[in-house]
């Protein structure tokens, strides 16, 4: 019995943490890596590793004539 107490008030103390760190204020930088360049959203339904070459990239449209690889740069946001 005294286990199931124990996880009980595990599960308050965790839940009330979440619940303090969802409310906090969040601070924004006043410039930001999106702000400037050519942006492009690509989307994946399945987790995996992917492949983004030269003509993946020539298919969705986007101009490869002049592209470094240097340039690109790939950000993500989680899974969300």
């Amino acid at each position: 019995m005294y286990f199931y107490k124990l996880i009980f008030i595990l599960f308050i103390v965790a839940f009330l943490l979440v619940g303090v760190s969802a409310n906090a204020q969040r601070n924004y930088v006043n410039s930001s890596v999106l702000s400037t360049g050519n942006w492009f959203k690509i989307a994946v339904n399945t987790p995996g590793v992917y492949k983004l070459d030269i003509a993946f990239l020539s298919k969705l449209g986007i101009n490869t004539t002049n592209l470094s690889s240097a340039s690109v740069k790939l950000y993500g946001n989680g899974g969300g």
